[in-house]
């Protein structure tokens, strides 16, 4: 977490992120961004800045960087389906937001949009993602009843975010198709593998045991990533079909998807629930009993505290 015990307006509270990697900063650079980031909440709470403006904050105070492929932005799915078309009732329910908070019927809100209380892996929005489900809390279990210390318990083996995610994600895109390549070796990956739909990433994401990942800032500013603008040969599919432009929502219209990405993100649903994602990311959730409570326990090396660098200094020293 980042601010100790704040309260927004609507009750929710958001801990202290003692945590986070600034938090680890010794002197004036920690207290400064410390007070930077109490400011910033008194402006969410009171409406002076967007959640996307808010989110941001979040990532670069907790040394996030579009120049760090390894520590890229990120940002929660916020929908619970993408399929194709969004219709009317959706629409209506996405559009309707404000700041006092939905005023559609409950069963509605939970139908279109995703439980930001939870992490990706605890979804229940596909059949196949109560087995996954099931598997995670197996893992934790087990992990813990054996209680090796060289195999700390986890429920998630995979992160929210990793450089193969954003490549994926940003592949159409200069620098990112160059790096997608050196990432994969000779080329681009498997046709089937690369990133072909919004509603199937959405969908391996809330299914798939190996795939946890969030989304990145892009997806509610940038349609060009869903187009192919370099005319790139990234191969054929399985079904015969040339791998081109991304499938996206609102009838494979990009600039009309990112619009209602959007305006999703901003409405009054969202917003009242945005802070349970912050503290599943950033916050008090990320760590410790509360994110086991969470069910949001990650592999150990997920956590840049756990790990000693020293060590592979000295490991590489001895390649040499």
């Amino acid at each position: 977490p980042i601010v100790d015990d704040l309260k927004d307006e609507k009750n929710q509270t958001i801990i202290g992120f003692e945590n986070a990697s600034f938090r680890k900063n010794k002197g004036k650079d920690k207290d400064n961004k410390s007070l930077k980031l109490t400011k910033f909440f008194d402006l969410w709470k009171n409406w002076k800045i967007s959640n996307f403006e808010m989110l941001m904050i979040l990532n670069i105070l907790g040394n996030r960087s579009y120049n760090d492929i390894t520590q890229y932005p990120v940002f929660p799915w916020v929908l619970a389906k993408y399929d194709d078309p969004l219709t009317t009732v959706e629409r209506r329910v996405v559009h309707e937001g404000d700041e006092q908070g939905p005023r559609q019927p409950e069963e509605i809100v939970d139908y279109v949009y995703r439980d930001l209380n939870i992490p990706m892996g605890m979804v229940e929005i596909f059949p196949e993602s109560e087995k996954r489900k099931e598997e995670f809390e197996l893992t934790y279990s087990t992990l813990k009843e054996d209680g090796d210390e060289n195999n700390k318990p986890y429920m998630f083996g995979s992160n929210y975010s990793s450089p193969m995610y954003v490549c994926n994600y940003l592949m159409r895109l200069f620098p990112f198709t160059h790096i997608s390549i050196e990432m994969q070796g000779k080329g681009f990956d498997k046709p089937d593998r690369l990133f072909l739909s919004v509603q199937n990433a959405f969908f391996n994401s809330c299914t798939q045991k190996g795939d946890v990942r969030e989304i990145i800032p892009e997806f509610f500013y940038l349609p060009e990533m869903f187009i192919n603008i370099n005319k790139l040969n990234m191969g054929v599919r399985d079904d015969g079909k040339e791998v081109n432009n991304i499938d996206t929502p609102c009838k494979n219209n990009p600039y009309e998807f990112i619009q209602v990405m959007k305006t999703v993100l901003e409405n009054g649903h969202i917003s009242s629930t945005l802070a349970n994602w912050i503290d599943l990311i950033f916050g008090y959730k990320s760590r410790g009993k509360d994110a086991e409570s969470a069910n949001n326990i990650f592999k150990e090396m997920a956590y840049q505290e756990t790990i000693d660098i020293n060590k592979f200094e000295e490991k590489e020293a001895r390649l040499r």
